[in-house]
């Protein structure tokens, strides 16, 4: 997948004004996790999402849209008490109404810092996710800060901590754009089954009823010929019958050599009999 556009679109505090109209992939996790430099880093923009050096900067659910077709949501950051426990408390309602009610949203991108072992916070919306049957993948940020070579040793503790396997994790670097086209080719699958899913049922619906239609319309078009038939050969003499019944089979014979139908070529009537 290639992000040609993208820009900020606007922001919500409520349920009520959540945005259901495109594919929506969100990003989450703590206040200090580097959530906006990763959108940037993403979108190849460097100022859509606003960076600070004060965790829990993002208060609303920020909606960004990209490509013109879908939606980046930036949901706010957890684990920031220095904004008081009651905001705290009204972002994570917010949070919990956006990933509970939302019909577009095709995949949950939880960040964490891949030099950190995952908080207890982390484990709870990972369970969360989870219980909530939504797709995931963990975005383990910061990379650059530590040695490739420990790479691999820092995702081990991150999915022991969070009992899932390695695959779940894409370790990713906002500086230096490691691991972006694994994350873009994981939206554009995602995209991809959406796409497929599309399919206008009622269409087929009406299709299929409408060959039905014509295969009971044939059927009793071939009864209602098998009926004069019959009611013809009953009104003929003997002799007539079976100067009627040799022709018909001389025909059946003729299409059925012509067609090479490996089939027992139909004698006529009176050899039958005799």
């Amino acid at each position: 997948m290639k992000i040609i556009s993208a820009e900020y679109l606007t922001s919500v505090v409520s349920k009520d004004k959540l945005l259901e109209d495109k594919i929506e992939f969100a990003f989450v996790g703590r206040s200090n996790v580097g959530k906006s430099s990763f959108i940037n880093s993403l979108c190849g923009k460097k100022n859509l999402a606003k960076t600070s050096s004060m965790p829990g900067r993002t208060r609303m659910i920020n909606y960004f849209l990209v490509n013109k077709d879908l939606f980046f949501v930036d949901l706010p950051g957890y684990g920031y008490h220095q904004a008081g426990k009651k905001n705290e408390l009204l972002w994570a309602k917010l949070m919990e109404e956006y990933l509970s009610s939302s019909q577009m949203l095709k995949r949950v991108f939880m960040l964490v810092d891949i030099r950190h072992k995952p908080s207890e916070l982390d484990e709870r919306m990972l369970k969360y996710l989870t219980y909530e049957g939504l797709p995931f993948c963990i975005v383990a940020t910061k990379c650059d800060k530590i040695a490739k070579s420990k790479i691999s040793a820092y995702m081990d503790v991150i999915a022991k901590t969070l009992h899932i396997t390695k695959n779940n994790i894409v370790p990713y670097s906002s500086e230096n754009g490691f691991g972006k086209d694994k994350i873009l080719e994981i939206i554009e699958n995602d995209i991809k089954e959406v796409q497929e899913m599309d399919f206008d049922w009622e269409k087929f619906d009406k299709e299929i009823d409408e060959e039905i239609d014509k295969t009971i319309q044939l059927d009793e078009q071939i009864a209602n010929q098998r009926k004069k038939e019959s009611e013809l050969v009953d009104s003929m003499t003997q002799q007539e019958q079976e100067e009627y019944l040799n022709k018909k089979y001389e025909r059946v014979n003729e299409f059925a050599q012509k067609h090479n139908l490996n089939q027992v070529v139909i004698s006529s009537k009176k050899e039958e009999n005799n």
